[in-house]
C-alpha cells in the first residue's frame, strides 16, 4: 500500500496542538502521520536533515506568531527551498490583520485561515483542506486519491 500523506505543524500554543489533534481524530482523515513542532527552528532543522524525496511532507500547517523563527520566515525560508519549494502551506493564526494575511500570501503560502475556537469547526477546516489539497496530499498514493 503507498505511504498516506505526511503533514506538519508549527504552532507554539500547546492548547491549540490538542485542538488540532482532537479535530484530527473527529475528521477520520486518512492521513499517514502529523508532526507538530513548537516553531520554525526545529521545523527547518527537520526538513533539512530529511534523507531524500520519498519522505517529503505533503501539506505545511503553520502559525505566524512564534518565538524562534515565526510563520513568516518559515514560508520564506520553505518556498526558497529547492525540494520544498512547492510544499502547500497553509497559515492558521489568530491574527485577523489584514497586513498579515497579506505578507503571508505575498511570502507565498496556499492558504491564509483565522484558527477557530472549537473542535467542531477545526474538524471542518481540516477537512476542507484535505479535499482542497488532495492531489497534493495523495501525490505518492495514486490509488487513494481515486477512492
Amino acid at each position: 500500500m503507498p505511504p498516506l500523506p505526511q503533514v506538519l505543524i508549527a504552532d507554539d500554543d500547546s492548547n491549540q496542538i490538542v485542538l488540532l489533534q482532537v479535530a484530527i481524530q473527529k475528521a477520520s482523515l486518512p492521513v499517514g502521520s502529523f508532526r507538530f513542532f513548537s516553531d520554525g527552528s526545529p521545523l527547518k532543522q527537520y526538513l533539512e536533515n530529511m534523507p531524500g524525496s520519498s519522505t517529503k511532507p505533503d501539506l505545511l500547517l503553520t502559525d505566524l506568531n512564534m518565538p524562534g523563527m515565526d510563520g513568516f520566515e518559515i514560508i520564506n525560508w520553505v518556498r526558497a527551498h529547492p525540494l520544498f519549494a512547492n510544499l502547500p502551506i497553509v497559515v492558521m493564526s489568530s491574527s485577523s490583520e489584514p497586513e498579515d494575511q497579506e505578507r503571508a500570501m505575498e511570502l507565498g503560502c496556499n492558504r491564509f485561515l483565522i484558527k477557530p475556537s472549537n473542535v467542531a469547526d477545526l474538524a471542518k477546516i481540516l477537512t476542507e483542506l484535505y479535499i482542497l489539497f488532495a492531489d497534493d496530499l495523495f501525490k505518492h498514493a495514486p490509488d487513494l486519491a481515486s477512492s
